[in-house]
């Protein structure tokens, strides 16, 4: 029942990949999902039941002649206009993989991604649907119903290890004496903090002495 079904997003299925190609128009080609594999979020999809999710998504692309998709994952299953990035021509499974196409569109946000292919950027895609979930005997998370609503495109990571290994990677940078950033590795980054924490008492202590001097100097010439 629909009170039942829960909002399920996903944008990790494995080693999955896209290949892009430009020229008047641009697409994205690959594995848009993947079954009877734990992704990321810990949830796998049985293949049977991709089956019937991409059988029921293609009468909507038989229908329409298409399917789109938004640039990143609204918190709701309809799809907004104003953010239509692409447009999904073709989804296919191939054993336990959906293969997908989906042409990039001229919309504000599909020029985002345009512009984001023609700087070398790795596009990923990620599933957005309606699925009701229960527990194998293992305990592991199984999707036992499933709606597939949308394909939308995505750029960032679903795995927290990815954001850590981001976010260290954005302090990766120092500020030397002469005022210059310099790139450098995490354990240089530190020891140079420890460094700069030892003599800033002494540094401190210096310029302390100096103003002093200064001072001390007006007094006597009053």
């Amino acid at each position: 029942m629909q009170e039942n079904l829960s909002l399920l997003t996903e944008n990790d299925f494995g080693s999955s990949k896209l290949d892009t190609k430009k020229g008047k128009d641009y697409y994205i080609e690959g594995v848009f999902l993947q079954g009877n594999i734990l992704n990321r979020n810990k949830r796998i999809y049985p293949t049977e039941i991709l089956e019937k999710s991409v059988e029921e998504f293609n009468k909507k692309i038989d229908e329409f002649g298409m399917v789109a998709g938004e640039l990143s994952h609204p918190s709701h299953t309809q799809i907004d206009p104003d953010r239509i990035s692409h447009y999904i021509t073709s989804l296919k499974m191939d054993g336990n993989n959906g293969i997908g196409r989906a042409k990039i569109g001229t919309t504000p946000k599909g020029n985002i991604v345009r512009n984001l292919i023609d700087d070398g950027f790795k596009i990923a895609v990620s599933t957005r649907g309606l699925g009701q979930v229960g527990t194998n005997k293992t305990g592991q998370t199984i999707v036992e119903n499933f709606n597939l609503v949308t394909v939308d495109i995505v750029t960032e990571p679903s795995a927290p290890d990815a954001y850590v290994e981001s976010i260290m990677e954005s302090i990766k940078f120092m500020i030397d004496d002469n005022n210059e950033i310099k790139v450098q590795s995490l354990e240089n980054l530190l020891e140079n903090i420890s460094k700069k924490l030892e003599v800033l008492p002494k540094k401190l202590e210096e310029k302390n002495n100096k103003y002093s001097k200064i001072i001390h100097h007006i007094l006597d010439t009053i």
